[in-house]
């Protein structure tokens, strides 16, 4: 077994590889804590940033709460940095998160397959995340 393997969200088929981590991440940094019921120690801070206004502590702290959602529920990814794209005064943004990719870091094996970067953007509202 060289990768893990999910259920797509919105085909309901076969998800394996980088692309289940992809659905992960974005799982995560859209659930807020305590939402998921029996995983109510699951979510992050991310959801409950957007809206507040775009000054330099609001990056940080969307910075810093990416990063530790992702390290601490992700072993298959390692972020090394997380960069602003866009930010506007309406709050809207674009993010780049790039990182180490571990294809079997969910059993232990941190052996690194590829450094990859993510997109992170907003749709309507909602965090969108591609690959």
């Amino acid at each position: 077994m060289t990768a893990s393997t999910g259920i797509d969200r919105g085909t309901w088929g076969v998800i394996t590889g980088w692309d289940h981590v992809i659905q992960s991440i974005e799982l995560l940094l859209t659930t807020r804590y305590f939402e998921r019921v029996a995983r109510e120690h699951v979510g992050s801070p991310v959801p409950a940033l957007l809206g507040e206004l775009a000054n330099a502590g609001t990056v940080i702290r969307f910075q810093w709460a990416v990063a530790v959602v992702i390290l601490l529920f992700e072993p298959r990814f390692t972020p090394t940095r997380i960069s602003p794209l866009t930010l506007d005064r309406s709050g809207a943004s674009g993010w780049v998160i790039e990182g180490i990719y571990r294809p079997r870091g969910h059993l232990g094996d941190m052996t690194p397959a590829a450094t990859v970067r993510l997109r992170l953007g907003q749709t309507g509202g909602q965090l969108v995340l591609a690959g």
